[in-house]
């Protein structure tokens, strides 16, 4: 099992909470994206301090569900995957997720398959920017990807690539798109071997944008005979947010562990460790 943890204490002088009562998420590819498997699962986790009704929508597709959430438990709620799988790169797809509740709520979301599972915590609308660099991993089968959803109306981003995408547009380019709507999704996946650490997205207009950021299905350290892959899946934080000091947490199961670190320009560090369970 890979995970990408994020845990760090923020120096400055803007900060993010993870709490909130509005939310946009999606869900990357991952290996079964490319496969029959009929067993993939998009699962959103949604808690409060407080009761409270949260409402889960694809507003372009037309899904949507209204749960209750008692205090202190955690409400399920399975999406169906023809409403929210992006299964395709550098193309605008309409399977974004708003999430909606009456009183603040932390969400987590995950997806699954027969061989794979991750899940990610969820930023509020509230503390999503514009700015944003991208932290994967080095893929050598499957690629590397991330994943831009609009939170407004005719929202134009700008990418400069630190790898090549699946489509062909070189590294080292600015991919630039527009999403029309709100709740709309682009997504960008390199070749089978590529990494977009490194890539720089920022919106235009300052409008803000969720990002997420991982692999379709990933070898830590590297692909070898034998060995299984696992999707990663995280959404990506602002870098207005990131800081200088962190704690990186080892857990007893795992033999050993990697840690990244990405570089913000001139004045921040972003770092996550990707845990393997070796046998």
């Amino acid at each position: 099992m890979f995970l990408f943890l994020l845990t760090t204490k923020l120096l400055l002088a803007q900060s993010m909470t993870t709490m909130g009562t509005d939310f946009w998420v999606c869900f990357l590819s991952n290996e079964n994206t490319y496969s029959t498997y009929s067993d993939a699962t998009h699962i959103i986790f949604v808690s409060s301090p407080n009761n409270c009704s949260v409402t889960i929508e694809n507003p372009l597709s037309g899904w949507s569900q209204v749960s209750q959430v008692v205090a202190n438990s955690v409400t399920t709620i399975t999406i169906p995957t023809n409403h929210s799988w992006n299964t395709s790169s550098e193309t605008v797809m309409n399977k974004g997720f708003h999430i909606s509740s009456t009183d603040s709520v932390s969400v987590y979301v995950s997806t699954s398959g027969v061989n794979t599972y991750d899940v990610t915590n969820s930023i509020p609308t509230a503390s999503l920017r514009d700015e944003y660099m991208i932290l994967s991993y080095p893929s050598d089968r499957w690629g590397s990807e991330f994943a831009v959803v609009s939170t407004v109306d005719s929202t134009w981003v700008d990418v400069y690539l630190a790898s090549a995408t699946r489509n062909g547009v070189p590294s080292g380019d600015t991919l630039s798109f527009m999403m029309p709507v709100a709740g709309q999704v682009y997504q960008v996946i390199t070749p089978q071997v590529g990494d977009f650490t490194g890539s720089y997205v920022k919106s235009r207009d300052c409008k803000p944008i969720a990002v997420f950021q991982g692999d379709v299905c990933l070898y830590v350290p590297q692909w070898s005979n034998g060995m299984t892959c696992d999707h990663a899946f995280e959404q990506a934080i602002p870098t207005a947010y990131w800081g200088r000091e962190f704690v990186v947490p080892h857990f007893s199961t795992t033999h050993s562990d990697y840690v990244r670190v990405n570089l913000c320009m001139t004045h921040a560090l972003f770092i996550v460790m990707d845990s393997i369970l070796q046998h």
